[in-house]
């Protein structure tokens, strides 16, 4: 970056500092307040911000770039997209810009996960894929959540087998999209598990892979249940509604989630933003759908 370039970090509403209503506790208190908390509210602000800003520094005429990776690189596009006599391009990285139901599938993300680790052991891979049966056996058995919780190593006892279920996968995706030399964590997963000595079974093999990939002394395995006072969980489940399921491969199976399923999921887990907003947010959600399909051949770049 030369001397007469600039860049800037802009912090998204309800995130970090940048949090209204006084505080969190109010700004997460209800739909109404959490009503400003969307992507086409944040893009607003970084508009406002770049113009303003180009101004204070007698800039007007510095040519702005869009950048971001995964969120941000969504954020970065679609910035591009409603904002172009502001910035003259984006560069999106690692962005699931299409990652919408009816555009991309909603497994694309763990087949390509399930991709990275058969192609770097076909035994490892059918290793993973085998353990979800194995690990509801054991679990259903007498004493089988404590047994379970033993060989993992867990930090605090295992409350239901669906717990360490989503805590392996998280491990597994992590390691697939963090898999860069020299670590390559997806190679360092395999060869505990395909490592393990003679005779070990599935469980055995698949928790010397898990500390291959964290490492004790013990692991922290948590429920993952939604929060109402989580930032990407109003986001994920309300604004941008990620559409990504795990399907037949070696991830445990979710369900294909279309609207009405997550509507019904959302209020499942007592989230109370779920009552009225949904419909609102999905309004945001169809028109930035929308966005890639006006036949505009520069939606990616300047």
């Amino acid at each position: 970056m030369d001397d007469n370039s600039r860049y800037g970090l802009l912090q998204h509403r309800y995130y970090g500092d940048s949090v209204p209503f006084g505080s969190k506790d109010e700004a997460f208190s209800n739909t109404s307040t959490l009503g400003y908390f969307t992507s086409t509210q944040a893009l607003a602000d970084y508009a406002e911000l770049i113009t303003n800003l180009k101004k204070n520094l007698s800039a007007e005429n510095c040519p702005v770039i869009a950048i971001g990776g995964s969120y941000g690189g969504m954020l970065a596009s679609w910035f591009r997209l409603k904002y172009p006599h502001i910035v003259i391009g984006a560069l999106a990285s690692s962005a699931p810009i299409l990652y919408f139901d009816d555009i991309t599938p909603g497994n694309a993300y763990h087949v390509i996960v399930t991709k990275d680790f058969r192609e770097t052991s076909e035994s490892c891979y059918s290793t993973i894929r085998d353990s979800w049966s194995e690990i509801d056996k054991v679990a259903a058995e007498p004493n089988g959540l404590a047994n379970l919780s033993q060989i993992f190593m867990t930090c605090e006892p295992l409350n239901s087998s669906q717990e360490l279920k989503y805590y392996l996968a998280l491990c597994y995706v992590v390691s697939a999209q963090n898999d860069n030399p020299p670590a390559y964590p997806v190679k360092k997963v395999c060869d505990a598990i395909d490592g393990a000595p003679e005779g070990t079974d599935i469980i055995g093999r698949v928790a010397a892979g898990l500390n291959a990939s964290v490492g004790p002394p013990c692991h922290f395995v948590y429920d993952f249940k939604p929060s109402n006072r989580s930032e990407w969980t109003w986001q994920v489940f309300i604004v941008i509604y990620l559409y990504i399921f795990s399907c037949s491969y070696f991830h445990p199976p979710r369900p294909h989630l279309h609207y009405h399923h997550h509507l019904h999921h959302c209020k499942n887990e007592a989230l109370s933003f779920c009552n009225y907003l949904l419909l609102f947010s999905f309004t945001e959600f169809f028109c930035l759908k929308d966005m890639y399909r006006d036949g505009d051949a520069n939606w990616t770049w300047g």
